[in-house]
């Protein structure tokens, strides 16, 4: 049996058609250029290796680079093959520096182009952990010697010094810093919160006997006429339950201990003039928190008593003195 083909009136006859070839392309011309460059071949620039030239102080060394080296990279690569650490490189173009690390390096030199590698000191300390060796001065301080330095920083004493010239001027001074300590509650809380905390530290001291004083004399007063016009301190060691601490405070004799109450008694005015009053302006408590010299030179002068006892009784004796004298 003979089979009978029909074609459809429809359907159109297939063609094959050649591709036309541009010659450019074949042979590499310009159009060809930018076409593989605007396709997606694997021949893009970021896969373009070129080679630029090193000059060191040993000759030349010449390494590979792509559209994604960075300064930084060759800087990295350097290292490794010339041993010259990122942080001693200096990368020169001409005259012109490569300092900003980020850059690509095919923005900034062609293929074949000659860089120049300086060698610089090093900007940071280098890491203990990359020495090959000891070198000098690279010791650690060990742990005994670190804490002698805080301790020796702990340990520099709190410095007051004389309050003024005569008795007068002291009891003034005193006086002052009571009334300045009420306007810097409003003002500065810390500040009220500190001295009240060194009072009792001070107080918790001189009561359980936990300090201990020592007569220095001022070197920069030292004359050659006589040593003793010196102007004489006590250093005052004592303990707050947790650390030592240290005041270096000036030392009044008792006689001007005994002018220093008197003057702040005077004060007083005459109608609200008493006993109880005059422990309220200078006790014990008071000197420990406006003036550490009063309350040291005390501590010093009447060691055997309490220090509050002591206070009670001084004031007492020249609140009498100072009544008898307005009675006669």
């Amino acid at each position: 049996e003979k089979l009978i083909k029909f074609s459809c009136p429809f359907s159109m006859p297939r063609r094959k058609v050649a591709p036309k070839r541009n010659p450019a392309v074949e042979n590499g011309g310009p159009e060809g250029k930018d076409s593989k460059i605007s396709g997606n071949s694997t021949s893009s620039s970021s896969s373009t290796k070129k080679i630029v030239r090193i000059r060191h102080k040993k000759g030349m060394a010449r390494m590979d680079v792509d559209g994604t080296t960075t300064v930084k990279g060759l800087k990295s690569k350097i290292r490794d093959t010339l041993k010259v650490p990122m942080n001693r490189q200096k990368l020169l173009v001409g005259k012109i520096a490569l300092e900003r690390e980020s850059k690509l390096i095919l923005d900034l030199v062609e293929h074949g182009d000659i860089i120049t590698l300086e060698e610089v000191a090093s900007k940071r300390k280098s890491n203990p952990t990359e020495s090959k060796g000891p070198t000098i001065g690279s010791r650690k301080k060990t742990k005994t010697e670190r804490k002698k330095k805080k301790k020796k920083k702990a340990d520099e004493p709190e410095i007051y010094g004389r309050e003024g010239e005569t008795a007068e001027d002291i009891a003034t001074c005193i006086r002052a810093a009571r009334t300045a300590i009420g306007q810097a509650a409003i003002d500065n809380v810390g500040e009220r919160v500190f001295m009240q905390t060194m009072r009792e530290h001070r107080l918790s001291a001189a009561r359980s006997d936990k300090f201990k004083i020592t007569e220095i004399l001022d070197p920069s007063e030292f004359t050659s006429m006589a040593v003793s016009r010196g102007q004489r301190f006590l250093s005052v060691s004592f303990s707050n339950g947790r650390k030592k601490l240290r005041e270096v405070v000036a030392h009044y004799d008792e006689d001007t201990i005994k002018e220093i109450i008197r003057e702040i008694i005077k004060s007083q005015s005459k109608k609200r003039a008493s006993l109880k009053g005059s422990i309220h302006l200078i006790g014990a408590e008071v000197a420990a928190m406006f003036s550490p010299p009063l309350f040291w030179s005390v501590c010093h002068e009447y060691p055997s008593k309490n220090v509050q006892a002591t206070f009670q009784e001084l004031i007492g004796c020249e609140y009498e003195l100072l009544k008898n004298e307005k009675e006669n």
